[in-house]
């Protein structure tokens, strides 16, 4: 068993709950409030349940690779978890620094998450 697997998969799903409980009413929410014409609107939104499902998803993976971290199998996709996780950081990175807004490093912040939980899971695949 790998604790850091483990460690991982529930900071994963931590993520999973803040992004599904309180991204769903401070973006989702918002987004409907305002005056988005209904295809962009309706593509962020499925954008919003696909970031949900690959955040769900990503902790199931980690759980197991931490429960059976023999398994080639499963490290092999927990590496992959934590190479799409430094490029989300890598993403959210490029947008604050481009979008010209205030504290953007702040208010775009999910790179803050993303960067070290990528990195603690490499680190835990090695």
């Amino acid at each position: 068993m790998s604790s850091l697997l483990l460690f991982a998969s529930a900071l994963t799903l931590v993520t999973f709950a803040a992004h599904v409980f309180a991204g769903g009413s401070e973006c989702v929410d918002a987004m409907y409030d305002s005056s988005f014409d209904s295809y962009p609107r309706e593509t962020v939104y499925a954008c919003w349940h696909l970031t949900s499902l690959h955040l769900g998803l990503s902790a199931a993976v980690l759980l197991l690779a931490g429960l059976f971290p023999g398994s080639e199998a499963w490290l092999t996709l927990a590496r992959a978890v934590a190479v799409l996780f430094v490029l989300y950081a890598l993403v959210f990175l490029q947008v604050a620094r481009s979008s010209g807004l205030p504290q953007a490093f702040l208010k775009l912040a999910q790179w803050i998450v993303f960067l070290p939980l990528g990195l603690l899971i490499g680190w835990a695949t090695l």
